[in-house]
C-alpha cells in the first residue's frame, strides 16, 4: 500500500506542472500576438514608405520640385521607425524561442512526472492482484482443509 501514497503524493506535483505547462503556453501565447501586432506596423511602415518612394520619384521626375526636401524627410522618418520594427521584431522572436525551450522543458518535466505516476499505479495494481490472489489461495485452502 505504499505505492498507493506514493500515487496521491505525486498528483500535486502534477498539477503544479500543468499550471506551469499553461502559464508558460499563455506567456508564448502574448509574445505571438505581440510580434503579430509589431510586423503589422512594420508592414504599415514599409507600405506607406514605398507609396512615398513613388511619390518622391514623380516630384523628382517633375521640373517642379515642390515639397521635395518635406516628403524626403518624411521618408527618412517612416523607413527609422520601419527598421525599429524590424528591430523590436527580431527581439520578440528571440523571446519566442526562449518561451519555446521553456515551454518545451515545462512539458517535458510534466511527461516525466506522469510517467512516474502511471509506474506508481502499475506497481499498485500488481500489488492489488498478489494481496488477491494471496486472498484466493488462502480461501481455497481453508476451503479444501475444511472439507478433508
Amino acid at each position: 500500500m505504499q505505492t498507493l501514497l506514493k500515487i496521491k503524493r505525486i498528483q500535486p506535483l502534477i498539477d503544479l506542472k500543468k499550471a506551469r505547462v499553461d502559464a508558460e503556453a499563455a506567456t508564448l501565447a502574448q509574445v505571438r500576438q505581440e510580434k503579430i501586432a509589431v510586423v503589422q506596423a512594420m508592414k504599415d511602415n514599409q507600405r506607406r514608405y514605398m507609396q512615398g518612394l513613388d511619390e518622391l520619384n514623380l516630384i523628382r521626375a517633375s521640373s517642379a520640385r515642390i515639397n521635395q526636401e518635406t516628403i524626403e524627410s518624411g521618408l527618412d522618418h517612416v523607413k527609422a521607425t520601419w527598421y525599429k520594427c524590424y528591430k523590436n521584431v527580431q527581439e520578440i522572436e528571440s523571446k519566442e524561442r526562449r518561451q519555446i525551450s521553456q515551454l518545451l522543458t515545462a512539458e517535458r518535466e510534466l511527461a516525466a512526472v506522469e510517467k512516474l505516476r502511471e509506474k506508481y499505479k502499475l506497481e499498485f495494481r500488481k500489488e492489488t492482484s498478489k494481496i488477491e490472489q494471496r486472498t484466493l489461495d488462502e480461501t481455497a485452502l481453508r476451503q479444501f482443509n475444511s472439507r478433508n
